[in-house]
């Protein structure tokens, strides 16, 4: 393999005979009820943790806190310095900012609001994103 090419350049270079993404939906399908469940269990534990007494700004750095734990256990053996290289930095930070503030926001809210409410309100984010797909993205 080239030196110039990523971890996940050469790991999707090496791999042979796998279909396309289009044909693993059912792939997709699970990956996304996987991430909901993990978010249900990243709002659960906030508002247990806020209604317990826990400051809002506690609880986010607490969440933030444990994912960087796991990114570095993960992924800096493998990449080392890399892991920390990007073209866009300022896209990544906007990035960064913006679920910061939506998980603020959200901590904040569960500690309002039943689950259901919040969940309810979460789920009508793709109608949201389908709106601005056009305007923003050009997607249509």
């Amino acid at each position: 393999m080239g030196q110039g090419l990523s971890l996940f350049q050469r790991a999707r270079a090496s791999i042979r005979g796998i279909k396309p993404k289009e044909d693993r939906r059912l792939l997709g399908i699970s990956m996304v009820v996987l991430s909901l469940i993990c978010f249900t269990g990243i709002d659960s534990s906030a508002k247990w943790l806020i209604l317990d007494g826990m400051d809002v700004s506690q609880a986010v750095f607490l969440r933030y806190g444990v994912h960087l734990v796991i990114l570095l256990v993960l992924f800096l053996p493998l990449l080392g310095k890399e892991l920390f290289a990007t073209k866009r930095l300022g896209q990544e930070m906007t990035r960064g900012f913006m679920l910061f503030i939506s998980t603020v926001f959200n901590f904040v809210a569960v500690g309002y609001l039943p689950l259901t409410v919040t969940s309810a309100i979460f789920f009508s984010l793709p109608l949201v994103l389908c709106a601005l797909s056009v305007p923003l993205l050009g997607e249509h």
